[in-house]
């Protein structure tokens, strides 16, 4: 059997680049087991994409068991370090009680976030939540103005 490119690199370059075996695993869309490893140390290494590549994995929990408390903890770090699709996830997870109770006013400010560092759909998703009144004031002005963003 043979084994895709990015885990096999992911082998060699875990002990030296972890960043570098992480972002590489993108490219071939691999989700394994060594790959999330390889993306949460990525993370600790100050890599935003990183925590966020790994938790995404934990809370797919398709190649390392679910664990929506441990994606939560990278999707912060990630977005910690300004990563906007971590803010995203974890904003997610925040609105549907992942791994955490559910906190809509959390939510709406890691959406804020995500917007804030380019992240369209968290402008969209902020936009609604403006919209609506759900976790914020109702304010149709900055309703708009986030759709706008997105």
């Amino acid at each position: 059997m043979l084994l895709p490119l990015a885990l096999v690199m992911g082998a060699d370059l875990c002990h030296g680049d972890e960043i570098a075996a992480c972002h590489e695993a993108e490219k071939t869309r691999d989700e394994s087991a060594a790959v999330a490893a390889a993306c949460a140390r990525a993370c600790e290494l100050k890599d935003g994409y990183g925590g966020m590549a790994a938790g995404f994995l934990y809370g797919k929990g398709k190649s390392v068991p679910r664990d929506f408390a441990r994606a939560n903890e990278l999707l912060k770090a990630g977005c910690d370090l300004a990563d906007g699709v971590s803010c995203y996830f974890l904003a997610y997870n925040r609105s549907q009680g992942n791994g955490a109770p559910q906190d809509l006013p959390q939510a709406a400010e890691l959406y804020s976030r995500a917007c804030g560092f380019g992240t369209p759909s968290a402008c969209q998703l902020l936009g609604k939540m403006q919209e609506q009144g759900r976790g914020v004031e109702q304010d149709m002005k900055a309703a708009l103005a986030s759709y706008r963003k997105a």
